[in-house]
């Protein structure tokens, strides 16, 4: 079985539930707030239309990569140790690891928590949002490249800044 909520949606209010055919056929009595709603089901249907354009995962890949690549290409040049891939349109940007963590208490042990912070803080001040905690990194069919050049501008300067002590 499997459950999707709001990002099959874009964000709007709508879930669904997937599974085998003897599971779903069986039926259940549920009740919701959100039940029925017409707005969120139009966006998941433009949702799901969007999705289905054809070079919409690989544009999407190439987004991530061009972003995942220039942050590391970034922090490798202002000596910031970080770890920064994507899986599709999700990626995340780890401070104080060059390499994934093995489990969670690896992370919190060795991310430099308190420097993503900074960074975070930094690249708001020039309108750039990031997670506040764990580094991830979020893209969408919006997002175009001329957002991720904008997007690598700030982190350069907000590496030179902290490079500085700022």
């Amino acid at each position: 079985m499997a459950v999707f909520a709001k990002a099959i949606a874009g964000g709007y209010p709508f879930a669904a539930i997937a599974g085998k055919r003897a599971v779903m056929d069986a039926g259940v009595h549920a009740s919701g707030t959100f039940n029925g709603n017409p707005v969120g089901v139009v966006a998941a249907l433009a949702t799901l239309e969007t999705l289905q354009a054809e070079g919409v995962y690989e544009r999407l890949e190439f987004i991530s990569r061009l972003l995942t690549e220039g942050i590391t290409a970034l922090a490798c040049k202002y000596q910031e140790t970080v770890f920064c891939t994507c899986i599709g349109s999700i990626g995340i940007l780890v401070f104080g690891m060059n390499k994934p963590a093995a489990d969670f208490r690896e992370f919190l042990e060795q991310a430099a928590l308190l420097r993503y912070q900074q960074f975070v803080k930094k690249a708001r001040e020039y309108g750039v949002r990031f997670t506040a905690r764990r580094g991830r990194i979020y893209l969408s069919t919006q997002h175009t490249e001329a957002d991720i050049q904008k997007t690598l501008q700030v982190i350069e300067q907000v590496f030179a800044e902290l490079q500085g002590g700022l």
